[in-house]
């Protein structure tokens, strides 16, 4: 907590910012005693304001009313500054900046709302910051007041949001009367008091915070937006600091909040498990031993407030404890964690020990959150802990008697906020992995030896090589972690930073931190800032680690990854964690390449209980992930022949020159380059990928060189992990050596000056499997970079494979037609056709100029119905009209995605087919029925014979069945041997079809 300080040209600076309403009928909450009118209170000049009593605690929210009715209730706009909060709602969010709902999911909801960006008026003003003010309160009673409110923050300008309390002496504008006494007139703002305040992005989403507090005078609440320093290039960017439903209350609607100036507020003392209780007291009686006053009264000054403590005198022996425990929590769900803040006094020389227990109701069972022991002087400090649990549970404090009866332990002013943080001060965070590097790196250190090429060191924000603020203050004066810049470093070079040994659980844990990733200046070759890793490791003494052997290094699995420039400013990140042994987490630092100019940093490392999802959802990672920047991770070649297998790139060996896809470094990434005049063995890569429970995205970036007539890069899936599976060998089937899921030949790639491509084929999670990298050529290779998975379905290129598909099911069906069409398919059709040719050249008709006349139609109309399927395509989902021939190829190979798409798709295409081929069926039919015709005419005494042409095994079209519409369904459903005009996997083929009932099977 701290104070305002009072500027020295007598211009007071506020500093706080939070929302408040007031209606309230409580005595023990402030009265509200009304408000003249205030010239500059409003945007448009003074706001005149009714004096009716209110009375805060009825419950009643501030919402600021709805779209077209909006109202600030009893606040107002102050003048100190030309920047000033504005009612608005979520019709306005893109107009004028603010969330799109508000704080209770209400589009046309009102919300107040302090536009950061903006550059402020100072002509008479110094205030930098937007401030709303309360109504004038009456002096709180001892249970004090809670003042609860809605908040989001986002985009690069906000610096903070704060709620400060102004004690007034003397309204401003008149003179107001309290139990007969007048009060004399103040303008002074030195005494303001900061009750809360936050500096963490919300990324637009609302979060309640709640404050309690007491004050022995008449006061007002303000409510103040801070952005950030207007000389920062972030200041120009747009953000918004939004306030809603703000409410005063009574305290003991606030559930776990307590300055104890009025009792235990909903705290207890213990009845079982301790041997004395905790006391509530005013000041220390033994000047050697507790605090000479309450935590508000040391830090602002006055003379009134309590605390309760524990006190060491007679009849207290060593060793005996006090327990005091909250009401009872509600289980916190996996990303919706607690920090609890609260003061701490503990001086005198027999000071024993200060817990915080997380009580399991269900179970019983305790576990330590916090522990400090020994004498931390004669001053108050405050301390915090991550609050989580898969159940329902309570708080304890528990105070220990240490060695004598100079051992009085005091707290005071408990309070919660939404979010993790880090256990302070360090020495109470023990070996939990916790730190805010503040004092040292609490027990995280460098791996030592040669494992990596750069080190993690500790470095004050003014000392960085861009000059930020750390997390935890939030001024240049604290300290986090950054990559050490003593040298250049090459671009993959990697620093580990290793934590303690932390227990297992056979519950998830979760990591959460705060990550800082910004290069300034950016060439043209792209961002090369580096990357940031995260992977757990079983420790020194665990039975995974023993089972591995002293000899082998231990297995990481990453858990959490980014690259590159991010953001200017501090990130939260979270990531999730199963270890039922001793693990160690592992930071990996990757440097990017030699023209990177900016930084990786790290701050506020805290680790709770709770199933959490990964924050952000682009820092997701599977265990087959893999970058090659300095090996091949978890992936293996199956061949351990130099000349048939992948190779990771070199400076001296690499091909066609190709640059790393990540970094934009000359190594990096992984390749094959096969020359063989005869039939080479396919090469592979496998890796495992362990079961997700729901679809995941496998994506990857590729680039083809050399001959591409024989150059082809496939994608196999097998089930179980890769060591079960069988190793697959050239034309093995699907069911041999892996289920092919996507396949790509380099025959229309631009393989004299590769470039690097995207893909992605979304793959079944529900359960293990082993994923295959094939490659084949005689002349040539692919080469392969940044292999990562994503949770749910591919949708990149969905859209442009669908006019694919249908394009390619067009040109087959035109084909098969056209195969059909051109010849009968036995000798006597032939026959019939000779006798009835004579005929009509008997006859003195031009049968051959009929024929080409009577053939130009199904052709055109044809062509029609294939432009009118491919036009409709390109602009429902590519968004633009396509100018490709009829006998063009696609300009750029297709991406596989999924079986469920692939009927989805087969669906859409048969259903434009019916619309779009119509002309051809109407074409067609008439040639199709001459031609039975001239069958019946020659054998009118004999069924019609089934005449078959086989268009491809499995699928038979007969004239009985070659009517129009008939004969595209079930030819859609065909696929030839051979297709050189495109690739696509084997996944996206539509199922044959069965003559009996036209129906599709696998």
């Amino acid at each position: 907590m701290k104070t305002t300080t009072k500027p020295s040209s007598g211009i007071f600076l506020l500093l706080v910012v939070s929302v408040l309403s007031g209606e309230v009928t409580n005595q023990s909450s402030p009265v509200l005693v009304g408000r003249t009118s205030r010239a500059g209170g409003g945007s448009g000049g003074g706001v005149v304001r009714s004096e009716r009593q209110v009375f805060p605690g009825s419950g009643e929210a501030c919402g600021f009313g709805q779209a077209g009715s909006l109202d600030l209730c009893d606040w107002a706009h102050s003048n100190l500054s030309s920047l000033h909060f504005a009612l608005s709602s979520g019709l306005n969010a893109n107009w004028l900046g603010g969330p799109p709902e508000d704080g209770s999911d209400d589009k046309e909801g009102g919300y107040v709302v302090f536009e950061t960006s903006q550059i402020p008026n100072i002509s008479g003003r110094t205030s930098q910051s937007a401030v709303l003010e309360g109504p004038l309160l009456s002096p709180s009673m001892a249970d004090g007041s809670c003042l609860s409110f809605k908040y989001a923050l986002d985009g690069l300008s906000p610096e903070k949001l704060r709620v400060l309390l102004h004690p007034v002496t003397h309204p401003p504008g008149g003179r107001y009367i309290f139990d007969g006494t007048s009060l004399s007139r103040e303008n002074e703002h030195a005494a303001d008091v900061v009750l809360w305040e936050t500096r963490d992005s919300t990324d637009g989403v609302w979060r309640t915070a709640e404050v309690v507090y007491t004050s022995p005078h008449p006061h007002q609440i303000y409510l103040e937006g801070i952005p950030r320093d207007g000389a920062q290039l972030t200041r120009r960017f747009r953000g918004y600091i939004a306030i809603d439903s703000v409410m005063l209350k009574t305290a003991t609607t606030c559930p776990g909040h307590c300055n104890f100036d009025g009792g235990f507020c909903d705290w207890t003392n213990e009845r079982e498990d301790d041997d004395f209780d905790w006391k509530l007291g005013r000041g220390s009686q033994n000047p050697s031993t507790g605090p000479v006053m309450d935590r508000a009264s040391y830090t602002h000054g006055g003379n009134s407030g309590g605390y309760a403590y524990i006190s060491s005198e007679f009849p207290r022996r060593s060793g005996d404890r006090a327990r005091i425990s909250s009401r009872e929590f509600s289980s916190t769900k996996g990303d919706e964690p607690l920090c609890m803040r609260f003061w701490t006094h503990m001086f005198g020389n027999g000071i024993g020990t200060l817990r915080v227990l997380l009580h399991d109701v269900e179970s019983g069972e305790e576990r330590a959150a916090w522990q400090l022991s020994g004498e931390a002087g004669n001053a108050w400090y405050q301390g915090q802990v991550p609050i989580s649990s898969f159940t329902s549970f309570k708080i304890l404090f528990e105070g220990e008697v240490g060695r004598n009866n100079l051992g009085d332990i005091a707290i005071d002013d408990i309070s919660f906020s939404p979010g993790p943080c880090p256990s302070a001060p360090q020495t109470a965070a023990g070996l939990s992995g916790d730190c805010t590097f503040e004092i040292d790196e609490c027990g995280w250190a460098n791996v030592a030896g040669r494992t990596d090429e750069m080190d993690w060191e500790r470095r004050l924000g003014s000392n960085a090589r861009t000059p930020i603020s750390d997390h935890t203050l939030g001024a240049a004066t604290g300290n986090f972690m950054t990559l050490s810049g003593v040298s250049v470093q090459r671009a993959g070079d990697r620093a580990w930073m290793m934590s303690p040994v932390i227990n297992g659980s056979s519950k998830p844990k979760c990591l959460s931190f705060w990550y800082h990733m910004y290069e300034p200046f950016i060439d043209s070759g792209g961002p090369s800032l580096g990357g940031l890793k995260v992977y757990t490791v079983a420790a020194p003494g665990s039975s995974v680690q023993n089972d591995i052997g002293s000899f082998h290094p231990p297995v990481m699995t990453p858990i959490w990854r980014l690259y590159n420039q991010q953001a200017p400013v501090w990130k939260y990140a979270q990531a999730r964690i199963m270890e039922q042994e001793l693990f160690q987490v592992v930071f990996e630092g990757v440097s990017g390449s030699s023209r990177a100019n900016g930084f990786v940093a790290i701050d506020d490392i805290a680790f709770f209980e709770g199933d959490c999802t990964t924050v952000p959802m682009s820092g997701y990672v599977n265990a087959g992930e893999c970058s090659f920047e300095k090996d091949l991770c978890t992936w293996r070649n199956t061949s351990s022949d130099r000349s048939f297998r992948w190779e990771m790139a070199t400076i001296t060996r690499r091909p066609a020159n190709l640059p790393d896809k990540t970094f934009g470094a000359p190594v990096g990434y992984v390749y094959f380059d096969i020359f063989s005049q005869t039939q080479s063995p396919p090469v592979r890569l496998v890796s495992a990928m362990p079961s997700t429970g729901d679809r995941v995205c496998f994506s990857f970036w590729y680039a083809a060189f050399g001959n591409g007539e024989t150059t082809q890069l496939r994608v196999l899936v097998g089930e179980g992990s890769s060591s079960n599976q069988k190793e697959p060998s050239a034309g093995d089937s699907a069911a041999e050596g892996g289920r092919q899921v996507w396949k790509l030949t380099a025959a229309h790639l631009n393989t004299a000056r590769p470039e690097w491509k995207p893909a992605q084929v979304a793959l079944d999670g529900s359960r293990p499997l082993t994923i295959i990298l094939e490659g084949m050529a005689s002349n040539g290779g692919f080469a392969v970079d940044d292999i990562s998975f994503h949770p749910g379905d591919c949708a990149g290129f969905q859209r442009a494979n669908m006019y694919f598909l249908a394009r390619r099911n067009l040109w087959i069906a035109k084909r098969h037609l056209t195969l059909v069409l051109a010849r009968p398919s036995d000798e006597r059709g032939r026959q019939i056709n000779k006798q009835k040719e004579e005929e009509e050249e008997a006859e003195g008709l031009s049968g051959q100029e009929e024929e080409e006349e009577e053939d130009s139609t199904p052709i055109a109309k044809f062509e029609s119905a294939e432009t009118v399927l491919r036009d409709r395509f390109m602009a429902k989902w590519v968004g633009k009209r396509s100018s490709l021939g009829k006998s063009s190829a696609p300009k750029s190979p297709v991406f596989s995605f999924n079986e469920v798409d692939a009927r989805m798709i087969e669906k859409k295409i048969e259903a434009e087919s019916r619309r779009s081929l119509g002309l051809l069926g109407r074409a067609l039919g008439p040639k199709i029925l001459s031609r039975r015709m001239a069958y019946r005419q020659a054998k009118p005494t004999r069924a019609l014979p089934v005449n078959v042409k086989k268009v491809r095994p499995g699928l038979f079209v007969t004239y009985h069945n070659l009517m129009a519409q008939d004969c595209v369904d079930k030819i859609i459903g065909s696929w030839p041997a051979e297709d050189h005009h495109t690739t696509v996997s084997e996944n996206v083929r539509p199922s044959r079809p069965r003559l009996e009932d036209s129906s599709s099977t696998n």
